[in-house]
């Protein structure tokens, strides 16, 4: 009998298990990959005098997140008939704290733009010249609030 409630056990475990290792493979999203569609390079630009100017932005950031050197940002925006481009602006200043943090934001340029067509792009940006020479590096990423990104070193 013991044998028997033993074995029922050990498979109750097993089944368990495997329920939660199926789920957790289908909510996996691909943050470990680089996008591939719909990409745009953003491009890092240090600016030791950039000030925001406080004005609302035009954009979305729906989320974001690194991948090796890279900050992938996925936005939305209204547009699509004009031309779009977009500059990551960092004050080449990091914050003293533990760990370090570097205030980030994503400027959006718009040219010709007269439609209002809903449009979603993945922006990738090397963050390469970010880094600190130890310790990990949290990006502070104006009008993303949803967590901290890190910057391993």
């Amino acid at each position: 009998m013991k044998r028997i409630v033993s074995n029922l056990f050990l498979l109750s475990v097993f089944a368990v298990m495997v329920i939660i290792n199926i789920s957790c493979k289908c909510q996996k999203s691909n943050k470990g990959k680089l996008p591939e569609n719909n990409e745009v390079k953003a491009v890092l630009k240090t600016d030791k005098n950039f000030k925001p100017d406080g004005k609302p932005a035009d954009y979305t950031i729906d989320t974001a997140y690194v991948i090796d050197n890279n900050l992938i940002i996925i936005t939305s925006y209204t547009g699509g008939c004009g031309q779009h481009s977009f500059d990551l602006v960092w004050t080449g200043v990091f914050y003293k704290s533990l760990p370090a943090k570097a205030p980030l934001q994503l400027i959006h340029k718009s040219t010709n733009e007269n439609c209002k067509d809903a449009k979603k792009y993945t922006l990738i940006c090397d963050i390469s010249g970010l880094k600190q020479p130890k310790n990990k590096l949290i990006l502070l990423l104006s009008g993303y609030n949803k967590s901290n990104l890190f910057l391993a070193q």
